[in-house]
């Protein structure tokens, strides 16, 4: 097996991004049926908890956090009530206080369903410390998908720090790690899609096949949406799976990759065009992300050993510290092309909703394979050297 490290962002960042909000929930009008009541009730319980104040926000991006309201923490207790038009995923954060009263940091806990109706939360003591909540038909639909894939993440959390902790040279150790990953990515496929067989017209449903699947292949992407009722792929969330749909079933094997034009460590505008004639790798990774870190001495091998055969490699960072990119890529000794799409327009170009990922191009920039990790680069790069030269179709501009 190929030494593989995949992490989702559903669990390398646990809680990535929910959309919409603020003030006044985005609006889609076609995610709900219409309601003349379309206030959402949060009452919650949180004894014991040393806290002022509970904020309600949703998190556009890892580590973002935008508030949409907040109240005080009377007795242990709290309430929200607002206006609603379309489920909403949100994150309820209790600001804590040390023993002088002074303030400390903000303990989030969630994803919540917002929605219309009445929002019950609990904070449970123990050695967990959670929050959980119930009530509303959108929060016990998710409930009852969290309570069958929560162990599954916690086990693959454990995995991923045993891969970030793992020395080099433990290759048969690394195996075994990931042998075990792909088992908890192949359990939370199956109940992804159980629970849309189940709750096909629940905009829950299209929530979770968004952040629970890892850069599915496009089969059966198309094959969960399908199964969506109007509804739902009138939702928010139906119409980010339809444009990622559309991405993947675009970036197929012998599809040609669309054009990048992005900015280099100098601020220079790089061209995917400019590479034709050779095998192009493009490489989505980020400073943050362990694993596309870990994978990086796999790609300084297959670049020493195939470069001078025709091979380059595109690194395309969706950090948005800059400072935090150019350091990464000189503490890991990255000298091919490095790019930046902070903003995401070449990861939505592509389908990409976590990383690390790739693609390996020809010269005629045709997709002949992707998510090649470890040895699997190198086995596919010696079958493509060995084959023929990454010859440029100069009739047809395919980039």
């Amino acid at each position: 097996m190929s030494s593989k490290y995949r992490l989702p962002a559903v669990v390398f960042v646990i809680i990535v991004m929910f959309y919409g909000c603020k003030n006044k929930i985005r609006d889609d009008r076609g995610a709900l049926q219409e309601s003349v009541d379309d206030k959402y009730y949060v009452k919650g319980n949180v004894p014991g908890v040393k806290s002022d104040w509970m904020i309600i926000c949703y998190s556009d991006r890892p580590g973002k956090n935008v508030k949409v309201d907040s109240a005080k923490i009377n007795d242990g207790k709290f309430s929200f009530k607002g206006r609603i038009n379309v489920l909403q995923p949100v994150l309820l954060g209790m600001r804590h206080l040390d023993k002088n009263g002074r303030k400390t940091f903000i303990e989030y806990h969630g994803p919540f369903i917002l929605e219309r109706g009445a929002l019950n939360v609990s904070y449970i003591r123990d050695s967990s410390d959670k929050m959980i909540a119930w009530g509303t038909e959108g929060q016990n639909r998710y409930n009852e998908f969290s309570k069958k894939i929560d162990p599954v993440l916690k086990t693959m959390n454990s995995i991923a720090g045993q891969m970030y902790n793992v020395k080099k040279g433990k290759k048969q150790y690394i195996d075994s790690l990931n042998d075990a990953y792909d088992e908890c990515i192949s359990k939370i496929s199956i109940t992804v899609r159980e629970h849309v067989i189940h709750y096909p017209s629940s905009v829950v449903s299209a929530y979770i096949v968004r952040h629970f699947l890892t850069n599915p292949d496009s089969k059966i992407l198309r094959s969960l949406y399908e199964q969506f009722a109007e509804n739902v792929k009138k939702s928010i969330y139906g119409k980010q799976l339809y444009d990622e749909l559309q991405a993947k079933e675009k970036m197929s094997i012998g599809s040609s990759a669309p054009e990048l034009n992005l900015l280099d460590t100098s601020n220079k505008t790089v061209s995917l065009r400019s590479f034709r004639g050779k095998w192009v790798l493009l490489d989505f990774w980020a400073s943050w992300c362990q694993p596309c870190r870990k994978e990086n001495p796999a790609l300084i091998k297959a670049y020493a050993q195939f470069n001078k055969k025709g091979f380059e490699i595109i690194s395309i960072s969706t950090d948005e510290n800059r400072i935090s990119w150019l350091n990464a890529i000189k503490q890991d000794h990255l000298g091919w092309t490095q790019l930046n799409t902070s903003k995401r327009s070449a990861t939505d170009k592509f389908g990409i909703t976590a990383i690390p990922m790739n693609f390996l191009l020809d010269g005629n920039g045709k997709i002949i394979a992707s998510d090649l990790r470890g040895d699997a680069l190198q086995k596919k790069l010696t079958e493509v050297t060995q084959a023929e030269r990454p010859v440029k179709n100069t009739v047809n501009d395919q980039y």
